[in-house]
Formats: C-alpha cells, structure tokens, sequence
C-alpha cells in the first residue's frame, strides 16, 4: 500500500513528518490562545486599577515597567488555573484546522487512524499538565507575596480585616483592629492571655505587633511595640512553662528594646487573615507541613486543597480526553458544534472542580479524600473509553 503523507501505515516509530506538522500547529495555536487570554486579563486588570499603576510607575522608572514586574508572576497563576482548558481548546483547533484543510481526510484515507494523528497532541498535552504541576509546586510558590498582593498594594501596605485566632497551646486570643499581609503586622493588636501567661496581664494591647518567624534562638511569635497595657512592662519578669517561653520581656531579655515585649505564638500569621489566598499559592509540601506542624488550626478545606492538588493533573487529562470524540466527530457545521459543546464540557469541568472542593471543604456529605477522589473515578474511565473508541475510528 502507498505511504501517507510523511508517515507510515502502523508507524510506531520515531516522529515523522506529519507529526512535526500537527505538532508544531498544537504549540502554535496554544500559545496565542494563552497570550490571548493573558492578554485580555491584564488590559481589564490595569484599565480598572489604571491610578494605581501610574503611581506604581512613577516609583518603578515607568508604567510599562511597574505592569510588567506586577503581571510576571501573574501570569504563572493564569496558566495554572487554565492549563487544561488550553489544552482541550488548542486541540479543538488544531483538529478543526485539519478538517477545513481536507488534511485530516487525506490522512484518513492513506489509512492513518484518528489515533496516530492526535498522538503527538496527545503526547505534547500530557507534558503540558506535567509542566503546569511544577510551576504550581514551584514556580507559583517563589512568587507567593507578589501574587498576593492586589494593585491597591502597589502604593503601600493594603489594609484588611483582621479574624481573631485563639492559639489554644499559648493559652492566648489574638486580636487586633486590622492587618497587613504583606508585612505581617497587626495594628492595634489585643492578645488575650490565660493560665501562666497571665501572670503578667489579662491582656496586652499595643500600637503594632510584628510577627516573626523562629530564628538565631528566638521563638516564633508576635514583636509587640510600644506596648500600652500592661504599662510597666519593663519590670515584669518574662513567663516560661517547662523551659519553654510564653511572654518575653526586656527586663531579662537582651534582644527587647524597652516598652517592648514577645508573646510566642505556634499558629501561623495567615490565619489571622481568614482569606484563602496562602492557600492557592502555597505548594502541597507546605500544606502537608501545616496540616502535620499544626492540626488543630487548619480544617478539611486544606485537607481538600492537598487531595486536590495531587488529582488535578488526572482532573485536567480527564478534561482533555472527555472532549477528544467531540472534537474528533466530523458533522455538518463542525466547527460550531465542537465550539458549543466544548463549552459545556468546560463549564461542567469547571463545576465538578469548584462543587467538590466546596464540599471537600465543608465534610459535610464526604470527607476531604472522598470529595476529591470521587469525580476522578467516575470521569476519567468513561472519559478514557470515549477517546479511545473516537480515536480508533
């Protein structure tokens, strides 16, 4: 039997021609998908907050500098949030291409299964979702701070609502009339104390508190400046249990400048925030750490987020091949109907994707595992059968 074009009947072997060609038209439309996309978040993105990036850029040399250094990192999180609606969308494309061109039809009639054209699209979408799980786990991270800022944090510290932690092996309340992520600092903050602690005071009030990771033999806690309650700070003694330290102060503690104290803490300064933004940009690794460091202080919604973040590259292939036969069917306004019905499969994707982690978070019908595990079981057999039968046609 006559070649194909720049392939073989049952070729199995190395990349051929027509490989490159579908190959290299994948990458292409994938990429001014993503530009594209990028491209319209960003100019909806500075033309709603266009002040504060031309301060922003009086103070970086120039508003084209001030958006690029802010929109790099951001960037990293539109690819992770649509890496798998890129792929299913470039190989709608792609295949689209194929059909209009008759190229896919004269493959077909040279014997060449659906199969063998879309496997390097096949192959090059499963080194995207292996691409888009490193830059979540660690490209994203790197950059936590700068995506956590929004552009109101460009001209300074932004404020935000500060949610009251009891850090129960502290024995404290911590409270405060508002925060600031960024630095983490606490205005006006308000600590609670009970048990040993409170040899010193029943509370602690202050202008700002200043929390502080463990390091060079100081605990992790909260640096609290010119302290207003308990007003003699300065001559109470520090407060240890069991060698360990509660409450700090410069009477015996070299390290403190007077009318300051230390009050350890063992949460972390993003609960005081209550939002859920740490948690999208920090890697599983940290997460686990958290769950194990400080169990009592983080619920089933970081337990979600971790089993989620282990099932999203299956998540996202299951995307990819529940929509393969629909992008593979050859039907009278092709184009239209593979656009329509690619819609619904994203917008139901997308609402598998947010109801089970909602409900992963809650544990309220399944626990955390079961919310995350259960769509992936059910999707990606069914979603495997389909591309597999669509493919061998």
């Amino acid at each position: 039997m006559e070649k194909g074009p720049g392939v073989r009947r049952g070729d199995s072997g190395c990349m051929t021609q027509i490989d490159r060609y579908v190959l290299f038209l994948y990458l292409r439309v994938l990429l001014i998908c993503f530009l594209s996309l990028s491209g319209l978040l960003i100019v909806v993105h500075v033309f709603t907050n266009l002040d504060e990036f031309v301060e922003y850029g009086k103070t970086r040399g120039g508003i084209l500098l001030g958006i690029v250094e802010y929109f790099g990192p951001y960037l990293l999180n539109i690819f992770d949030r649509t890496s798998g609606i890129l792929a299913l969308m470039s190989s709608m494309f792609v295949v689209a291409w194929l059909y209009r061109t008759n190229e896919l039809t004269a493959l077909l009639a040279a014997g060449i299964s659906k199969g063998r054209v879309m496997r390097p699209i096949v192959f090059a979408t499963l080194g995207l979702l292996v691409l888009a799980a490193v830059n979540r786990e660690l490209g994203i991270p790197q950059f936590a701070e700068s995506l956590g800022k929004n552009p109101k944090d460009l001209k300074g510290k932004a404020e935000k609502t500060m949610r009251p932690v009891y850090d129960e092996e502290r024995a404290c309340l911590i409270g405060g009339r508002l925060i600031y992520m960024t630095t983490r600092e606490i205005v006006e903050p308000v600590f609670r104390l009970e048990g040993h602690s409170s040899a010193i005071s029943n509370q602690v009030t202050g202008k700002l508190a200043k929390f502080q990771f463990a390091s060079e033999g100081k605990p992790q806690g909260f640096l609290v400046e010119e302290v207003r309650n308990p007003n003699n700070i300065d001559l109470k003694d520090s407060v240890y249990v069991d060698g360990v330290p509660f409450v700090l102060t410069p009477k015996d503690t070299p390290w403190l400048a007077p009318n300051q104290c230390f009050i350890t803490a063992t949460i972390h300064f993003e609960l005081l925030e209550g939002g859920s933004n740490w948690k999208q940009f920090s890697s599983t690794a940290s997460l686990i750490y958290r769950l194990q460091s400080s169990p009592r202080y983080y619920g089933d919604d970081i337990r979600a987020t971790v089993h989620a973040r282990f099932l999203r590259p299956l998540f996202d292939l299951a995307l990819f091949l529940f929509g393969l036969p629909i992008v593979l069917g050859r039907q009278e306004g092709h184009l239209f109907r593979v656009a329509s019905a690619s819609i619904g499969v994203i917008a139901g994707y997308l609402a598998i994707l947010v109801g089970s982690q909602a409900i992963g978070s809650s544990g309220t019908f399944l626990s955390p595992a079961m919310a995350a595990w259960v769509p992936v079981v059910l999707i990606l057999p069914i979603a495997w059968v389909r591309s597999k039968n669509a493919m061998q046609s």
